[in-house]
């Protein structure tokens, strides 16, 4: 890979570990019994593992537990998972499925097998260990997630004790993430400022251009489960299906964010599948959709708090307030009131932001397109959508982007490991997409790459 990046990591004193930005260790509930030597193994070493890290086994789950499903049965078979606790408690809790496989072959698409996993299990995340169910040493462990696989964690040649605090280590990212998913509405806005609003109509012509580009792809719950468990997980997730990746826009008319509301296809919006946030919440932990009386409700897209707060590290970056800020003040400011005045008065520098499930694996015009890693001392490994490790280690690289950018023209690309790309830029979306275009030349794409 050659992106021109941004190797000088600006911190702005910025916090160095994972902890400051929202990961917690994990307190971890086991339902159901180890259904074999293997998994029984796997269980014990990694409920150790958690207590070395400062975790907690819990005889029952709770909200913000950690809730283990040890799997009885093969992985294209449905299970309980997080439908088989209380309506009030599923929620509220992280799903891990722990399931044995005796190999897996090279060619085997993970991506299908994860999601596979993950459906008929019902959980939001999964352990794939790969051994023989009666031995006490997995070959190797894959830790998944709903954007993808980890890479494979493997024993030979290394100590128990290592591998198992690097399994708990990824999987305390992952589960262990605060959320920053929380929504609530405002039916405030004037029927008439949503009907002429045009960035809504931005965003449904950038979804078609980019669906066109084969760049946001819709994932069919129904090629991985059955009609019926589809229907359930889109139920539970308020979602009418799956498209990964976003985008979003600032309007300066109604001083808001537009983004793709959550689980819709993104390539075919309606309008009324778009939704206004019109701030943080009071909790710092979410966002307010701002509506007008008796608009239906939509719920926004799972990573509307991440765009929200780049847009307003952007406005308060463009007031010169973050110039020499460490990003405990930008979270301080965040729980701000008052946030939404600041930015009133100085419209964010960014105007734009996609978000797309594919990797920026060569910078051809690094004059327009400027790559910037995350922290890596912020993402040790990373974390899921809505939570908000991955917003601050997103906006953390994204100020540090604006701090290098050399010319308004470029588009700031942030790499999220195991997870796609984060485009912010000063332009429309329209204009963001001519740069991202593969037929430009400016960027060239591939698979997101699992580490």
């Amino acid at each position: 890979m050659n992106p021109q990046t941004s190797h000088s990591l600006l911190h702005f004193h910025a916090p160095l570990t994972p902890a400051d930005i929202g990961v917690r260790p994990l307190n971890i509930a086991v339902v159901g019994a180890a259904n074999s030597k293997l998994q029984a193994r796997v269980l014990a070493r990694l409920l150790a593992a958690n207590l070395n890290k400062g975790g907690v086994t819990r005889d029952a789950p709770e909200p913000e537990t950690v809730v283990i499903f040890p799997s009885a049965r093969a992985i294209e078979e449905e299970e309980g998972g997080i439908f088989s606790l209380p309506s009030a408690v599923r929620k509220a809790v992280n799903g891990v499925s722990l399931a044995i496989l005796p190999r897996v072959a090279r060619a085997t698409d993970l991506i299908a097998l994860n999601w596979t996993m993950l459906c008929n299990k019902a959980t939001q995340y999964g352990l794939l260990v790969i051994g023989d169910a009666d031995s006490e040493t997995p070959e190797r462990v894959f830790v998944f997630s709903m954007e993808g696989s980890h890479k494979d964690v493997a024993f030979a040649g290394r100590n128990d004790e290592e591998v198992y605090a690097e399994l708990v280590d990824r999987l305390t990212h992952l589960a262990g993430a605060q959320k920053a998913s929380n929504w609530q509405v405002d039916y405030s806005m004037p029927a008439p400022a949503w009907e002429s609003a045009r960035v809504p109509n931005e965003i449904i012509e950038t979804g078609r251009r980019l669906r066109a580009l084969g760049l946001l792809p819709d994932i069919k719950l129904e090629n991985f489960a059955s009609p019926r468990r589809a229907k359930e997980i889109r139920l539970f997730l308020e979602v009418s299906g799956l498209t990964v990746g976003n985008m979003s826009a600032w309007d300066e008319n109604l001083n808001v964010m537009h983004i793709t509301g959550s689980g819709v296809d993104k390539g075919n919006l309606a309008r009324e599948q778009i939704v206004a946030i019109k701030g943080i919440n009071a909790t710092g932990d979410g966002t307010i959709v701002w509506a007008p009386p008796g608009a239906r409700r939509v719920k926004p897209s799972v990573e509307s708090f991440d765009q929200a707060v780049a847009f307003y590290a952007s406005a308060l970056w463009q007031r010169g307030d973050l110039r020499d800020a460490d990003l405990r003040e930008l979270q301080n400011k965040l729980r701000d009131p008052y946030l939404l005045d600041a930015v009133g008065d100085k419209a964010p520098f960014f105007q734009s932001i996609v978000h797309l499930h594919v990797w920026p694996e060569k910078i051809l015009d690094d004059s327009r397109i400027l790559f910037v890693p995350v922290d890596a001392n912020l993402c040790v490994h990373h974390s899921s959508c809505g939570t908000m490790p991955l917003a601050m280690y997103s906006v953390e690289a994204l100020l540090r982007g604006l701090h290098e950018m050399k010319n308004d023209a470029q588009v700031i690309l942030v790499g999220l490991p195991n997870h796609g790309l984060l485009a912010a830029s000063n332009h429309k979306l329209g204009e963001m997409i001519d740069q991202l275009d593969p037929r430009a030349q400016r960027v060239q794409f591939a698979d997101v790459p699992q580490v």
